[in-house]
C-alpha cells in the first residue's frame, strides 16, 4: 500500500475522523434508523457500537422475516403469528418445530444468511479502522438463534412468542486466534472465520433479541445500547 493510501485509510479509520460506518447490510428503514443515530454520537466509536447493533438486527429481521413467510405458507389462514386472531398460543415447542421446521434454539450463521440472499456482506467498521484496511466479519461465528418462548419456561407449555438471538463477532487483531464479539446473546461454542470461541453465560451482554411480537428493541435508549455493545479498547 502505498503511503499517500495509507494516510487516507488511517483518516478514514481514525476515531476523531469522519469513518464510513454505515457500510451495514442493507435493508432500507434500518438503515434510516442507524444513520439518525451516528448522528447523536460525537465519538466513531460510538458509532460503531451502533453499526454492530443494527447489523446484528438486520441478521435477526432477515431469519423474522422468512419465519414469517413460513407461516404464511403453512397456514390457510395466513396467520403469521404463534398466536391465534383471539392472541392465545397455538403451540408447544415441539409442535412449533413441525410447523416451521425449524427447532428451537436453531442457529443459522451469517455465511447462510448470506448465500441464501437475505442479507449482503458489508466490512466491520472497528476492524477495518484499527487495521486500516477492509476487514469482514466473521461469517461463521455470527449467527442467530431462534427461541421458541413460552411463560413457564418449559417445553411443555405454550409458546407466547419467538425471540431471534444475535450473536455478532469480527476479527480480534490483538490475538488473531479467535474472533471477538461487539455482541453476544446466547451461549455457543465453534470455529469461526478468524479461530475457534467458546461463550459462556458470562459472555451474554443482551439475552432479549428481536422479539417476534414488537420491535422494542429499536426503542433501546442510546445508552443501552452502548452498553451492550463491546469494542477491543474497551
Amino acid at each position: 500500500m502505498t503511503i499517500i493510501m495509507k494516510t487516507i485509510r488511517r483518516f478514514l479509520y481514525d476515531t476523531q475522523g469522519i469513518a464510513n460506518v454505515s457500510r451495514i447490510f442493507g435493508i432500507g428503514s434500518m438503515v434510516l434508523g442507524y444513520l439518525f443515530m451516528a448522528q447523536l454520537h460525537s465519538t466513531i466509536t460510538d458509532q460503531e457500537k451502533d453499526a454492530h447493533y443494527y447489523n446484528s438486527m438486520v441478521m435477526a429481521q432477515s431469519v423474522r422475516t422468512q419465519i414469517h413467510r413460513s407461516f404464511a405458507l403453512a397456514s390457510t389462514m395466513m396467520q403469521s403469528s404463534v398466536l391465534d386472531v383471539n392472541g392465545d398460543p397455538r403451540f408447544t415447542r415441539s409442535e412449533l418445530e413441525s410447523y416451521l421446521k425449524i427447532d428451537h434454539e436453531e442457529m443459522i450463521s451469517l455465511r447462510t444468511l448470506i448465500e441464501s440472499g437475505y442479507v449482503s456482506l458489508t466490512e466491520d467498521p472497528t476492524a477495518s479502522r484499527l487495521a486500516e484496511e477492509g476487514v469482514l466479519y466473521d461469517v461463521d461465528a455470527s449467527k442467530v438463534q431462534v427461541f421458541y418462548n413460552t411463560a413457564e419456561h418449559s417445553d411443555t407449555s405454550m409458546v407466547t412468542d419467538i425471540l431471534y438471538r444475535v450473536n455478532i463477532a469480527g476479527k480480534n487483531l490483538s490475538t488473531n486466534t479467535s474472533p471477538f464479539f461487539y455482541l453476544v446473546s446466547f451461549v455457543d461454542s465453534g470455529t469461526g472465520v478468524y479461530g475457534s470461541y467458546n461463550l459462556s453465560s458470562d459472555d451474554i451482554t443482551f439475552d432479549n433479541g428481536l422479539s417476534d411480537s414488537h420491535n422494542s428493541i429499536f426503542n433501546l435508549k442510546i445508552s443501552s445500547i452502548t452498553s451492550m455493545v463491546h469494542l477491543p479498547e474497551s
